[in-house]
């Protein structure tokens, strides 16, 4: 089992407001400008796909998976319909 390094920097974000008011654009912005090395992008409408080098998981069991075995990484899930209940 690995430690979590308490040293290490955690920055969480999120964006809130209106459709069409820019939320999506400043999170992709945002990844793009800081680039991060972990990262996790709840993508309910599968629109960060174009941001690049973020691997695409379409259920919670496969990322639990994925965050266990990694310590790094960039994901993305996408659930594969509307009505999955997470």
């Amino acid at each position: 089992m690995s430690r979590i390094d308490a040293d290490v920097k955690n920055n969480h974000i999120i964006s809130a407001g209106g459709s069409g008011s820019g939320k999506s654009h400043f999170i992709k912005e945002h990844i793009k400008k800081q680039n991060p090395t972990r990262l996790l992008v709840w993508d309910v409408s599968d629109e960060f796909g174009s941001v690049g080098a973020i691997e695409k998981i379409d259920s919670i069991e496969l990322l639990y998976q994925r965050l266990t075995q990694n310590t790094r990484g960039r994901f993305r899930l996408v659930p594969k319909n509307e009505k999955e209940d997470y």
